[in-house]
């Protein structure tokens, strides 16, 4: 299976694409940018990380998708569905590209995603994994209207568990 394609307003959610790895790249070698999300990867990991992506869709039918702006047709970030044997439930994640941030592409890319995860077949409800220092992300869970829970320990470190409402059967209409 390929990444199908959703757009939303100001967004499309596509696959990941070659010419992707270079602001993955860029992205992923920004301490700043990756502090939450296990930091710092060389360019070779970076490359494995995007086949991962790609790799995902063909073996279990869901995976992450590159958020691009349609305005300027740029990589601006990526959100979707991650479920690591090691970690205790599926997650929806978002990360957004610093020249991109403060403009809701995080809210209205992973709500778009969130309805395409279901209308896929994965679960109705999810979880985001947000370590508690950064407030970016949890407004963002907040705006999806997810709710705080447990501390857990993660590969990266110390996660809030944010449990996200069960997308309704008229929700996931609408969308």
């Amino acid at each position: 299976m390929i990444a199908p394609k959703f757009e939303t307003e100001r967004l499309v959610l596509r696959g990941f694409e070659t010419r992707d790895l270079a602001p993955l790249t860029e992205f992923f070698t920004n301490p700043e940018a990756t502090r939450f999300i296990g930091g710092v990867r060389k360019a070779e990991e970076v490359y494995d990380q995007l086949s991962a992506y790609v790799g995902h869709w063909a073996l279990y039918g869901l995976s992450l998708w590159a958020i691009e702006e349609k305005a300027s047709g740029a990589l601006a970030g990526f959100t979707g569905y991650l479920n690591p044997p090691d970690w205790p439930f599926p997650e929806i994640g978002w990360s957004v590209f610093p020249a991109f941030q403060n403009k809701g592409y995080a809210t209205e890319a992973a709500r778009a995603a969130r309805v395409g995860i279901v209308r896929l077949g994965g679960p109705a409800e999810l979880v985001s994994y947000i370590d508690p220092e950064n407030a970016a992300s949890r407004r963002v869970a907040e705006k999806l209207g997810a709710q705080a829970g447990e501390m857990i320990g993660l590969r990266a470190g110390n996660a809030m568990v944010w449990r996200h409402p069960r997308i309704s059967f008229s929700e996931e209409q609408a969308a």
